[in-house]
Order: C-alpha cells, then sequence, then structure tokens
C-alpha cells in the first residue's frame, strides 16, 4: 500500500498507519471519500445552475403563451395603435415612414437580464449597409401596453433624447396619416380635403405628445391617454400642437400647427 500523504510503500496489513507520516489508513480512505463527495456536489451544483437556468426559461416561455395565446407578442405590437392615434397601426405607421427607404424589416421578440419582455423590429436593406432598429418594451403593469424604449435610426430621425423621442414618434404618425389620407381623397372635393385637414390638426392639439411613446394592443380597454401613468410617467402638459411647432415643424399648408387650437 502506498501513503497518499507521502508517496511511501508500506504493508497495510501488518500496520494501520503509514510509518513516514503516521496517517492512518481510516484518515486516508476518509480524506479521499471526503474529496469524491465534493468533486461530486460540484457536478451536482452545475447541474443545479443548468436545470435552474434552462426551467427558468421554460417558465419565461410558457409565459408568453399565457399572455398571448397566438405566442406573438409582436402582432400586439404591430396592430396595437400608439397613444391615442387609434386609427393608424404601429406597423402601418413604421412601414410608412421606413418603407420607402428600406426593402425588408425583421420583427422578433425576447427577454432582457431583466426578464422585460421586449418587443425589437430592423428595417434595412440587401446590403445592410445602414438599418433602422426600434425597441418596444411591454409594461410590468399591463401586458396589453407597451413604451418605445430605443431608437436607432440614421436615415430620418436624430434621437437622442426624450424631446427627440416625442418629436419623432408624432411625426411619424403625422406623415403616416398623410400618406394614408392621400389615399381616401382621391373621391373627394378640395373643400372636404381641406376642412379634413383642419379637423385633423385641430384633434392633434388636444393630445398630450407622450401619448405616441406609449401604445396599447387593439383591444385595449383602458384610457389610452393615461398609459405613461402604468410606467409611473405622467403626461408632460405639452399638447402635440405645440411641440411640432417649437421642433420648427410645419403642417402640409406651411403653417404652425398651433394655429389650429
Amino acid at each position: 500500500m502506498y501513503s497518499e500523504y507521502c508517496g511511501n510503500e508500506f504493508n497495510g496489513e501488518n500496520t494501520k498507519s503509514c510509518p513516514s507520516s503516521d496517517t492512518t489508513i481510516n484518515e486516508i480512505n476518509n480524506v479521499t471519500e471526503s474529496k469524491k463527495t465534493t468533486a461530486g456536489d460540484v457536478k451536482k451544483r452545475k447541474r443545479k445552475h443548468l436545470i435552474t437556468s434552462l426551467i427558468t426559461t421554460a417558465v419565461l416561455l410558457v409565459f408568453a403563451w399565457i399572455i398571448f395565446p397566438n405566442n406573438n407578442p409582436v402582432k400586439m405590437v404591430q396592430n396595437g395603435y400608439l397613444g391615442m392615434y387609434t386609427d393608424i397601426t404601429v406597423k402601418e405607421i413604421l412601414d410608412s415612414t421606413y418603407g420607402s427607404i428600406y426593402s425588408n424589416s425583421d420583427w422578433d421578440w425576447g427577454y432582457t437580464d431583466s426578464e422585460e419582455l421586449v418587443v425589437e423590429v430592423n428595417y434595412y436593406n440587401d446590403t445592410k449597409m445602414i438599418s433602422t432598429t426600434i425597441q418596444f418594451t411591454v409594461l410590468e403593469n399591463d401586458d396589453d401596453c407597451f413604451r418605445v424604449t430605443y431608437i436607432e435610426d440614421p436615415s430620418m430621425y436624430t434621437v437622442e433624447d426624450d424631446y427627440d423621442f416625442l418629436v419623432a414618434l408624432n411625426d411619424m404618425y403625422i406623415q403616416a396619416y398623410h400618406e394614408k389620407e392621400d389615399v381616401n381623397n382621391e373621391d373627394k372635393s378640395v373643400i372636404d380635403i381641406i376642412d379634413d385637414s383642419l379637423e385633423f390638426r385641430s384633434r392633434l392639439c388636444d393630445i398630450d405628445s407622450i401619448c405616441a411613446v406609449y401604445g396599447a394592443s387593439s383591444n385595449y380597454k383602458g384610457d389610452r391617454s393615461q398609459i405613461c401613468k402604468l410606467d409611473y410617467n405622467t403626461p408632460t402638459g405639452i399638447n402635440v400642437c405645440d411641440l411640432m411647432d417649437d421642433a420648427m415643424f410645419s403642417d402640409i399648408f406651411g403653417q404652425e400647427y398651433s394655429e389650429y387650437k
């Protein structure tokens, strides 16, 4: 028998201890067993952590299935509306804004490290030299509501702060509205077109500018003007007309929006 501590050979049948290290066979066996147990525990812990991670992922996916029975939070955002702009869906607004610039768009969703559910859309061309990315985060307090939390747009809008967010999103809706109305106006008289435009701009003056940052599904039954409060935020107190005037955006008549208050 060899001592595990000093390496010397001794007769384990005649003696119960190593004459060189004075370590008993029982002590040696106990240490060896202890080491084996420790190694086993490490493997078990690794397996346990892996299983826990898989379970967490599975729970999040099941949670998403329960919230979104069609297994597609992307559809909830795409077919939803920004704030009180319930005449044009989110997808229609974005396609109107970027469809003429980019030839492709990819929508996807997933969870962040902090377990927030995020829907993302990327607009890009085949060369992928430039692209635009927009992200929506589903609100924790209401699964039917979401907030635009990220815009990276090298093609049209420079978005660096909250003010830029407000201007970009409200202008996206306004331009999409005009594009849609251009189609609807084909059979209208000039007077009717002007009246509709004036009514539209008057309506903008009654909408708080923060509304465009928050959205909800098409089935949402709550007050769309107050969605921001679900995110512990408050209305800015600045209506869309004043915001666009401050950003020096004029309407299609070249007039200030505030003229229609």
